[in-house]
């Protein structure tokens, strides 16, 4: 079996394992991780952490960009997207094991590099055994695991199953991928910027306003994103795969 995918199987992965976007759960999220099953309510919108990813994000950028944030503000603007008030208790999405997961082992190991003051590093903590992961688990580091062999940066309306069973002439293999919902993710935080806006629960430098929160906390995201394949493996291949409005897809490969 080999390490890593290349443009072939990204392209037969593709094929067979994206779905339509459910728009009734469009603002429902997942991690990044390939460890999800392909069952039919896996939401579309993937970024690193699912919905506590998310509070990390908001949380290190408001401690890395120097602007007020209210952390139960952040909170109930997140239910108010989501339209489910126990979304925080039960991310980061059904199906996932958080201590397979190598997001949630890495922020809770190494916050500073994602951005972490004391306090945000705290919150986060908390928000960690609220939803009934333990803190000392994930120190530990991750169970035994298989690896994803690629990062798939998706952009368009489609979701993707990350699992796939390759068949050759030499046999069957199973394979998963990272998968980064650009699309959704963008989406997910200029709604989130409005709302935080809106509500007054962040308070930005003056002449600033929403977009600039939007840009910091895509930053941020990125952030996140790389420093998280730094420490699964950086040199996993990435790929953008772009879904055009015809549901036709081009890959390129950017590592």
């Amino acid at each position: 079996m080999q390490k890593y995918l290349d443009t072939y199987h990204i392209e037969e992965l593709v094929r067979k394992n994206s779905y339509a976007i459910d728009t009734a759960s469009i603002q429902l999220s997942r991690c990044i991780c390939g460890i999800y099953e392909s069952t039919p309510n896996l939401p579309a919108l993937s970024l690193p952490g699912g919905e506590l990813g998310e509070v990390a994000i908001a949380l290190a950028s408001a401690y890395s960009f120097g602007y007020e944030l209210s952390y139960k503000g952040l909170q109930d603007s997140l239910k108010e997207i989501t339209g489910r008030k126990d979304i925080l208790k039960s991310a980061p999405g059904q199906g996932h094991d958080p201590y397979l997961c190598p997001y949630l082992h890495a922020v809770i190991k190494f916050p500073s590099e994602y951005g972490f003051d004391n306090e945000a590093k705290e919150q986060f903590n908390e928000l960690i055994r609220y939803s009934g992961i333990s803190e000392d688990r994930l120190i530990i580091g991750p169970k035994k695991r298989k690896n994803e062999e690629a990062l798939i940066i998706l952009q368009g309306s489609k979701g993707l199953f990350p699992r796939h069973v390759f068949e050759t002439d030499y046999g069957r293999w199973e394979s998963s991928v990272l998968v980064y919902q650009k699309t959704l993710i963008d989406a997910r935080h200029k709604a989130l910027s409005k709302k935080l806006i809106k509500n007054e629960h962040v308070k930005l430098f003056n002449g600033l306003n929403e977009e600039y929160l939007y840009e910091v906390l895509s930053e941020m995201t990125d952030t996140h994103l790389y420093e998280t394949l730094r420490r699964i493996d950086p040199a996993i291949p990435i790929y953008s795969v772009v879904f055009d409005e015809n549901d036709e897809f081009k890959i390129k490969k950017l590592q």
